[in-house]
């Protein structure tokens, strides 16, 4: 009795056995469905993540402003497989006879006929007008050297005859007369070669600074950011003291600096809070602090030199600050 129980339990027929067989088979595709799909989306996801960072590599490449390459780079640009099939192009028609004439010219108001008329071709003359209409310049004859699409071997035989003015500006009224006496008649002066003189750097604005031969205009801004925390220079030694400007550059542009301290604020020494006092950028904590606690002290300062009797106040610390306070 109890087999029979057990066998009738136990026992399929033909359609409940085939309806087990597909509910297995449904069972293993479920199971399976996820990791494929997965692994299909991780390739699809890679493919667009690769395909977005080249798209925003490009992206950032045509805001960078106009740079100096190398060798290769003049050549091929930044994607050397990307762009040999344009700079193909440039040689197939490098190629081509092409009448040329040379005479001096000015790389920076040349005119498309005046290309044409050095031998330069079409498509170089549209990369050079680009260059020049979205705010880039030539400030020396080696620029030409970075000019995509121009063959080295077509740069050289230019820049002989690259004759950049110098711009005029109301603050320079001269020029060293002989950095221009040493430069022979075929030869031109470049316009980095040039050092205005008598610019204050009290008063100049970063236009002023960037006309400058080494400044560029993050470090002209730098200048002026610290010339205003400072309140003013007194001493052009202080320009020393900028990140970023080479001792070379700024040994160069000296002999062409003025400075006016007239206009330099002072600051009272007897009647500023400490709040204020630490802004000054020779300023720091303890220093501001040390001076406002023995005033409170000692009452108010009879004279600069009362700042020597301070224990943080070395010989060297004194000499920095003392040309911005007064006391009275």
């Amino acid at each position: 009795m109890l087999e029979k129980i057990i066998k009738d339990y136990f026992s399929f027929t033909r359609k409940e056995r085939l309806a087990v067989m597909i509910l297995v088979f449904l069972t293993i595709i479920i199971i399976l469905l996820p990791y494929c799909i997965n692994e299909q989306q991780e390739v699809t996801d890679k493919m667009a993540f690769d395909t977005l960072r080249v798209q925003m590599d490009r992206i950032s490449v045509s805001k960078k402003e106009p740079r100096k390459t190398a060798p290769d780079e003049v050549m091929y640009g930044s994607d050397p497989g990307r762009d040999r099939a344009y700079v193909s192009k440039i040689s197939k028609e490098a190629s081509k006879p092409v009448k040329a004439a040379l005479f001096y010219f000015d790389p920076n108001t040349l005119s498309i006929e005046g290309w044409k008329k050095l031998g330069v071709h079409d498509r170089t003359i549209q990369t050079i007008q680009n260059y020049i209409s979205k705010g880039g310049g030539f400030k020396n004859r080696t620029d030409l050297g970075i000019i995509y699409g121009l063959h080295p071997d077509e740069a050289e035989r230019l820049m002989p005859y690259v004759k950049i003015a110098v711009a005029k500006t109301t603050s320079f009224n001269d020029y060293h007369t002989s950095n221009l006496s040493t430069h022979a008649s075929h030869d031109p002066p470049l316009r980095t070669s040039l050092v205005p003189l008598l610019l204050d750097i009290n008063t100049a604005d970063t236009t002023e600074w960037i006309a400058l031969p080494g400044i560029g205009s993050k470090l002209a801004s730098r200048i002026v950011r610290f010339r205003e925390k400072l309140g003013g220079f007194y001493s052009i030694d202080q320009l020393s003291e900028i990140y970023g400007l080479p001792d070379t550059t700024f040994q160069k542009l000296r002999p062409g600096l003025k400075i006016n301290t007239l206009a330099v604020p002072f600051i009272n020494i007897n009647t500023i809070q400490v709040n204020d006092l630490k802004q000054h950028p020779y300023m720091k904590w303890n220093i501001a602090n040390a001076i406002i606690e023995f005033r409170k002290q000692h009452g108010d300062f009879k004279s600069l030199d009362d700042l020597r009797k301070i224990d943080v106040f070395t010989e060297e610390i004194y000499r920095k600050i003392a040309p911005y306070l007064k006391v009275e």
